[in-house]
This record gives C-alpha cells, structure tokens and sequence, in this order.
C-alpha cells in the first residue's frame, strides 16, 4: 500500500540520500513525459494551502510555481502516472532485496484513455514519451504496453515507434451482444484525419456531421441525370452552413450548381 503521491512526493524531495533515487526517478520521468521541452514539468518548493495540515508539492510554471492540488487535470493525470511507475519500480526493488530474490525485467503497463484530459500536443507524443520514460526508470527493464484509445492524434503519435515485428494493433467492435477483438494491420497514415478515416475510427468524413450529411447529399444530387434546381439550391445552403470557405469540396460543387443555373455563393 503506498503512502499516496502528496505524501510520497514530499518524502522524496526532502528525504535526503535514503530518496535521492526515487526522486531523481520521478524527476527524471516528470520531464520525459513534459508535454514540451518548453513546457517541462518540474518540481518546485513545497507550500501550504486553505484548509490542508498537509505540506503540498509544487510543479515550476513560468508564472510561478502552483501546488499539484490545482493544477488541470491533464497534468495531474501525467504526474499520477509517473508517481505510480516510480513508487511500484522502487517498491519492487525493496521487496526483491528484503526477500533475497532477483528482481524481475519485466513490466506491463495497462493504461485506458491515455488521452484523457491532455491537449493535442501532449497527446501527439505520449506513446514516445511513455516508452522512453520506462526505458529511463531502468535499463535492464522490458516493458510491454497495452494502450487503449479513442484518440487519432495517440494513433498518430504511434506511427514513428510502432515495430510491427512485436508490436499489435488491434480493434474493439461491438456485434450483436457481443464485443469482438479485431487485430488490424497497422499503417502509417501520415496525417490525423486519415487516421479518422481508417478502419480503425470508422468515420466517413474527417468533417463535422452535418458537413458529412450536406456532401453526401450533394455528391447523390450529382449522380442524378436531371436533378431539381429547388433541390440544388437547397444542398447548396445545407453546404454554406456546413463547410468552410476554402473547403476541397468546394470547386467541384460551384461548377456542377452553376452548370444547373445556380447562382452559388460562400
């Protein structure tokens, strides 16, 4: 049972030499898991706060250093994550030695939602930042990972540290009332709204829904041999209410409303 990451946290920081390796540890994983080098995740001094006996630790922010109890959820999510790697480590480590066995190099991490709470930013690197940060809490360690998400900008993420000789991605589907596990080939993608796209997500269009509706009721219109000028005019403001101006859909559907008469405007 562990001490909980308030008091733990505080314990390392001013324990002296008995701590230095559990907080040089969770030190170490704080800024692999920062969400930019710019923006590191660092301790600062203890503090108090209304209505708490407890001294609180302190992340460093440009302006000023803010007790974890305040801080958004994104960050404390990533600081609970490196306090429970670096307590569970050490703690093996403890076990090892007072039982007299070797520890053991082998890890697994179950993480579900790996995207919530945290900014698009953060979500583009965490895949990387978790795989380097379990290689930094030791380097005799063999990690295994198993990472579920709803997030196209984590697939992405994955796409420059997935090795498909070790490595699966696999797919969750409902069918009937039952949930079948899919194992998918895994492909670069390039950008996020092809991941959107894929067999992995699902979606028809990386567009808003109704944006989705307007261009295939558009796209149907054209396959028509005559369609109605009534109907035309009223795709074409479904499509003004939907799309951006400079959307790709754009040309092709200015040059088919203007060849039916249509005066078309954005």
């Amino acid at each position: 049972m562990c001490n909980g990451l308030v008091r733990d946290w505080i314990t390392w920081q001013t324990g002296g030499e008995r701590y230095a390796e559990y907080y040089r540890a969770f030190s170490s994983c704080l800024r692999s898991l920062s969400p930019s080098t710019s923006e590191s995740l660092v301790a600062g001094e203890s503090t108090r706060i209304p209505h708490d006996a407890r001294d609180v630790p302190t992340l460093r922010f440009l302006y000023g250093d803010v007790p974890i109890l305040t801080t958004s959820a994104g960050v404390q999510r990533i600081v609970a994550l490196a306090y429970v790697l670096v307590w569970a480590w050490h703690e093996h480590l403890a076990l090892s030695q007072l039982t007299r066995r070797n520890p053991q190099r082998r890890l697994a991490l179950i993480f579900d939602e790996v995207e919530a709470h945290l900014h698009p930013k953060w979500q583009r690197l965490i895949i990387p930042a978790l795989i380097r940060t379990l290689g930094e809490l030791a380097s005799t360690l063999h990690p295994q990972l198993h990472i579920a998400t709803h997030s196209p900008m984590v697939m992405a993420s994955a796409e420059t540290v997935f090795d498909s000789d070790c490595d699966s991605l696999f797919h969750l589907r409902p069918e009937g009332d039952h949930v079948l596990l899919d194992e998918l080939p895994f492909a670069r993608r390039g950008t996020v709204d092809q991941w959107l796209v894929s067999e992995v997500f699902g979606l028809g269009q990386a567009r808003s829904l109704p944006a989705e509706v307007a261009i295939a009721h558009a796209k149907a219109l054209q396959l028509e041999t005559h369609p109605k000028p009534t109907a035309i005019e009223q795709a074409h403001q479904q499509l003004l209410k939907s799309l951006s101006d400079d959307d790709e859909f754009w040309p092709r559907w200015m040059f088919f409303a203007e060849q039916h008469g249509i005066k078309t405007r954005q």
